[in-house]
């Protein structure tokens, strides 16, 4: 049986399941608690705090589709994407680790620091995160196969969604206010260390499944005489056929939205739930509501994909989310019961766009693949670029706006501040989710001329 309609060993599944929990903690944390952790435990002004941000994107335009191509031309026996796994899964977690202690230094030398580690961490997640995405396509081919192992995965995603905002300020706080930093560090090292051996694991049991391209990446074309012809895949053509990819465009499009909208909320609620609400609880209720959302969408998702495709069922998500906002605009979050409702929700409806991003993110590589593009990773890698881009916009614009309105860490914020907070916490998700709700409605009608085209294809190969 050919790897285009392998059906999954429980082994692989098991592999990314644990990578997912491990990825996802560590982005979980850094989405939720380093802005706070600059402002409010190593004292970095907030304005320090955007420019690092915004530096560390400008260098993702550049990183992150130059990785995608790295790996689109690595020649390897191992295979373009397990070569890197193996070399580079240590430094990804140790920068997981350093990114959460600082030293003891005057202000500057303390931005320094925190900006190139941060950096560093950006580009090791990258040179991890689009080698391990990519060997999704070498496994397997078939759609069907592709949603079982994200419903697989989305399950250790979930926990993580919800373990990581519940207990990391208890935990932190465990080591005594005044040793806050001992207790980032203490609990990004485990995280760390997880995401090392969970990229590891899959480097040894996705053995054999990546091709052999240590005799190089090659393109067929036919020249004038109608003969095919190989012709060795440059770079710039690599890129190029992938910001043509209308596909890709779109899927980039909604991901870099969605991002954008989770990390605005989740750089706010920690200040939203200790300053409007006065209650830091409101995160735990926040995180199992939205577990418990998640896993109801795990649970119907390939359902709904197979009866309505990867785009509507995102669709539905976005629908979901903006359900979810308008309890809390008109009632507040003062019920908390009203509150979990709405967050189960939001959870569900969460769970419906990021799950089927990642499906519609290989689509778009396939979608390449029947246009004649041999470009899967630098697919991903602009797909990876819209993550952690959307990511860094919303932490510019979070950590802007507590400089724009002069909030000070540890200080009581002023009425201005809180009406930001709230804004950021109940209003702005529901604004980026109607814009997510129009993009996902043309991505569908695409979704079903790539089935059309994958119906011949098949067709042609039998």
């Amino acid at each position: 049986m050919s790897n285009k309609t392998k059906k999954l060993s429980g082994k692989i599944l098991a592999s990314y399941a644990l990578y997912q929990f491990a990825f996802d903690s560590m982005w979980m944390l850094n989405n939720y608690f380093l802005l706070f952790f600059y402002t409010d435990v190593i004292k970095i002004p907030a304005a320090a705090a955007t420019v690092i941000f915004m530096i560390a994107r400008v260098w993702d335009t550049i990183n992150d589709p130059m990785m995608g191509v790295i790996v689109d031309k690595t020649r390897s026996k191992e295979g373009k994407s397990r070569f890197w796994l193996k070399r580079l899964s240590v430094p990804c977690g140790v920068f997981v680790s350093l990114c959460y202690i600082c030293p003891s230094w005057a202000t500057p030398g303390r931005i320094f620091w925190a900006g190139v580690v941060y950096i560093l961490l950006g580009m090791a997640q990258t040179a991890v995160g689009i080698p391990t995405a990519s060997l999704q396509i070498s496994i397997t081919q078939d759609r069907s196969e592709r949603v079982r192992l994200q419903q697989t995965v989305a399950i250790p995603s979930a926990v993580s969604n919800a373990l990581i905002p519940a207990v990391t300020m208890p935990f932190v706080r465990s080591f005594g206010e005044n040793r806050m930093m001992v207790g980032f560090f203490v609990l990004a090292v485990m995280i760390g260390i997880l995401v090392t051996v969970s990229s590891l694991i899959i480097y040894h049991n996705t053995k054999g499944l990546d091709p052999d391209t240590s005799k190089g990446i090659i393109s067929t074309t036919e020249d004038k005489s109608g003969q095919k012809a190989d012709k060795s895949i440059g770079a710039f053509q690599l890129i190029k056929s992938a910001a043509q990819n209308k596909y890709c465009i779109l899927v980039v499009l909604i991901c870099l939205m969605y991002m954008l909208l989770s990390g605005i909320v989740g750089s706010s609620l920690v200040f939203y739930a200790r300053y409007n609400m006065k209650n830091e609880g409101l995160m735990s209720i926040y995180s199992i509501g939205t577990v418990i959302g998640m896993l109801l969408g795990i649970a119907t998702m390939r359902v709904l994909a197979r009866r309505f495709g990867n785009a509507t069922t995102i669709r539905i998500g976005a629908i979901l989310f903006i359900v979810s906002s308008i309890p809390r605009i008109l009632f507040g979050d003062s019920h908390l019961m009203m509150f979990a409702v709405c967050m189960v929700v939001l959870g569900s409806g969460s769970s419906y766009i990021i799950n089927m991003l990642h499906q519609c993110k290989l689509d778009a590589a396939t979608y390449g693949q029947l246009q004649g593009d041999n470009n899967p990773s630098v697919v991903i890698s602009l797909y990876t670029f819209g993550q952690k881009f959307g990511q860094a916009v919303s932490s510019v614009v979070a950590s802007g706006l507590l400089a724009l309105f002069h909030y000070t860490g540890g200080q009581e914020p002023t009425p201005a501040v809180l009406k930001l907070f709230y804004a950021e916490s109940v209003l702005f998700p529901a604004v980026v989710a109607l814009a997510v709700l129009f993009v996902s409605f043309i991505l569908s009608r695409m979704e079903k001329e790539l089935v059309n085209k994958l119906t011949v294809a098949n067709t042609a190969r039998a």
